[in-house]
């Protein structure tokens, strides 16, 4: 990982842990009744999941006015995690889409939601090391 500024990558880890949660990452394969989990159990790391905010940017949906704000998919959220945390619990980075992720409650070690990555966008923080994506929830 060769140009990560160190500086920058502690001030994100530093973030991550003060405000992230506990999340399990999982890569999911092979057809039903036969899906496996990679690794085992997941990938337990902390990030921080962000709830998305409508993007004034975005086209709104067709029968919609202008003024319409841009279409966010319901239950739709925003990650951040260290690409070197994923690495050392084991998760085959990099992150794909299609990769499951479960949001963990901190005191009971609860599953809360069930999220899979819709987008990946590994170089928006690169320089800190850090993985920006996007997951929306599983029915």
């Amino acid at each position: 990982m060769s140009g990560i500024d160190p500086a920058a990558r502690e001030r994100t880890r530093r973030a991550i842990y003060r405000t992230g949660q506990p999340v399990r990452f999982g890569r999911l394969s092979g057809a039903a009744p036969n899906v496996t989990i990679t690794p085992t159990g997941g990938a337990s790391v902390t990030a921080r999941v962000f709830d998305y905010s409508p993007d004034g940017t975005s086209p709104s949906e067709a029968g919609y006015p202008a003024t319409q704000l841009g279409g966010i998919t319901q239950g739709e959220r925003r990650l951040l995690v260290m690409a070197d945390d994923l690495s050392l619990a084991g998760f085959p980075v990099p992150v794909q889409k299609g990769d499951q992720i479960t949001l963990v409650d901190w005191t009971t070690s609860a599953d809360l939601e069930t999220l899979s990555v819709t987008r990946v966008d590994a170089a928006k923080r690169a320089i800190a090391g850090a993985i920006e994506l996007s997951a929306t929830g599983v029915a």
